[in-house]
Order: structure tokens, then sequence, then C-alpha cells
């Protein structure tokens, strides 16, 4: 892709126009953006089993749309350029662009969040881990490292927000998956994703599991699920755990049992962006996956632009939001927005 990309371009690079170049750059920037948007935001399904080129193309454009203001600094008002030059700057800004993406993928951070509240009698400790999507970015090496030192933090309870598993996961990685999540030696509670039960597996190769064979595993391995369940963690937390709202099943939000009022109330919900049932349910806390922080740039900066929860806290009425950047991503092994990261989080009183 990138060598196509750059011998479409050889007319444009040897003219003197700067008007024409300037044009093939938006031209660049509105396709690679289109391409972020229909591999990731849309998820279209001719790119379930046919997106790598078109990845590759995203790449290369990105490469490209960062690289040419370089080459119009270096060459300001010079009516001609050094082609090899032109080139190996292309080579190089390419390479910096696939480097820094597939790193950012298989390094995985924490990312620590500290909650107060007159509420709260006693402090919690609780880690949240969304978007895995085991089988489609990571290695089991990157998930294992990543699981270990979960383990190691020792915190109160763990956070499942979805999208463990995907439909590329095969029945063995899923397995895998739980069997390790179920020697957290702490309690673990499950929240379905979108993608978890393989709803459009048709796009790819078929289910590698039913829904029946998921839940059996999960349960089988000690993991809590919760669809639209309030579970007590404390004399002064509740925990609800909400359906997701690809279900029809998901329950309305004033079919929900609600926590005593002088409860602090944790709610976790695959997807970040339903505002009414945030605000309906008035919890204390809200934390959600999903976005993956748009995993391809500039999808984030767009999100935010139109107003959608990517990535960060927000305050809905009068609920905290986090959304987490998750700890892997989908369909590809590259990442280029915010780094992979699980989420500490640490809820103590109001002093």
């Amino acid at each position: 892709m990138f060598a196509l990309l750059q011998a479409v371009q050889i007319p444009v690079r040897k003219t003197n126009s700067h008007l024409l170049k300037l044009f093939v750059w938006v031209i660049k920037l509105v396709l690679m953006i289109a391409l972020a948007f229909a591999l990731i935001a849309f998820a279209a399904p001719i790119f379930w089993r046919h997106g790598y080129p078109f990845a590759a193309l995203y790449i290369a454009l990105l490469a490209d749309v960062l690289c040419d203001p370089l080459k119009a600094v270096l060459y300001g008002f010079r009516k001609k350029t050094d082609q090899k030059i032109s080139l190996l700057l292309s080579l190089l800004s390419m390479a910096a662009v696939l480097i820094y993406g597939t790193v950012n993928m298989e390094r995985v951070v924490p990312s620590r969040h500290v909650y107060t509240s007159g509420k709260l009698k006693q402090s919690y400790t609780a880690v949240f881990v969304s978007d895995l999507h085991i089988g489609s970015s990571q290695s089991e090496a990157v998930v294992e490292k990543a699981f270990n030192e979960i383990r190691e933090l020792h915190p109160d309870f763990i956070l499942l927000g979805g999208d463990i598993s995907d439909e590329q996961s095969r029945n063995d990685e899923m397995k895998w998956t739980y069997e390790q999540l179920g020697k957290m030696d702490v309690p673990v509670y499950y929240i379905y994703g979108n993608h978890d039960r393989q709803p459009r597996s048709a796009y790819m190769y078929g289910p590698t599991y039913s829904r029946d064979e998921l839940a059996d595993t999960i349960t089988d391995n000690g993991l809590i699920i919760l669809q639209d369940e309030l579970v007590k963690i404390g004399d002064d937390l509740y925990l609800l755990g909400r359906e997701d709202t690809s279900e029809i099943t998901r329950k309305d939000v004033n079919e929900l049992e609600k926590a005593p009022e002088d409860a602090y109330v944790l709610v976790v919900d695959h997807s970040p962006y339903e505002d009414g049932d945030i605000i309906a349910y008035g919890a204390d806390l809200q934390i959600s996956g999903h976005t993956h922080a748009g995993q391809f740039f500039p999808l984030r900066m767009i999100y935010d632009m139109l107003n959608y929860h990517a990535y960060g806290d927000y305050q809905i009425g009068s609920t905290n939001l986090l959304v987490s950047a998750g700890i892997s991503g989908w369909g590809y092994p590259f990442r280029n927005e915010a780094h992979s990261s699980y989420d500490v989080i640490e809820l103590r009183p109001a002093e």
C-alpha cells in the first residue's frame, strides 16, 4: 500500500504547484479519516474478513499526512524537491507510525483514578478491565502479563466491562481467558459487551462458541455475571451491572432495583452513551468501555467534537462517568490513540 501510494503521487510531487499539493494533502486527510471511521467506528462487514489491506492504506495515508508538512517546511518555496530525500522521509514517517501503533497496542499500562464521597465509610480498590477482544489484537503473553499485574494489586474486586472476547476469538482463546480471570482470588463481576456473544460471527467464519457455552465458561470459573442486577459489595457500596444496549432484554432504567439512598452506587455499563439512563438512575459513578479511546487517530478527537464520551472523566447529571481506553483493541494489532490500559479505581470516604 505504501509503494502504491507513493507511485500515484509522483506526478504531484514533481509539480511546482503548491495549491495542487495542498489539495492532494486534503484529499489524503479526508480519506484517512474516512478509513478510520469505516474500520473502527462503523466496522463495516467488508472489513471483518478483508480489513488488513484497508488498515495498511490508513497507516500509509496517516504517515503521508504527517510527513507532507515536514517536507513543506524542509523545502520551503524551492521550485524543486529532492525525490530521493522525499521518499526517505516518507519511509521514515511510515516506520515511525507503524512502530508507535504496534508498540502502543502491546504496551498495557494502569490508569489510576480516585473518587471520594461522604456516602463511603471505608475505602475500596477496584480494577476495571474492558475491551480485551482476545485473539484480535494482542498476544496471550501480553494479556497474561497484564493479568499478573492486576493480581498483584490485590484489589477488593474486579470489574469486567464487556467485549472480553469477540467474533474473532477462538473457543480455546475464550476459555483460556476466563480460566486466567478465575485465578484472581477476589470477586470478579462480569457484564456483556456488544461483541462477547459473537452476534456478527456470520461476517467471519461462524460462531466458535454458543451463548450458553460462554455463560457456562464464565460462571464455571467463579466469575459473577450481572445482567441488570444489583449486588451489595459492602454496607456502604452497591454495584449495578447493566445488560448491553444491543440486547432487547436490557431493562428500562425505571425497572432497575434501587440501592439504599445513603449507599454509594457504582454502575458498570459497556456503552457510555446512554445519557438518559445515567441521569435517570443517578448513580454516584458509572464506568464504561466500548470506545477504545478511538483506537485509530483522529477518532477520539472527532468523538469529543460530536459530544460522544470517548475517553476520560465526564459529569452526566449527578453521576461521574469514567470511560476507559480499554486493555486492547478491536480487529487490528494497531493503536495510535490512548495507551491500552486497565483502570485502578480508588473509592475513598470524603475527608
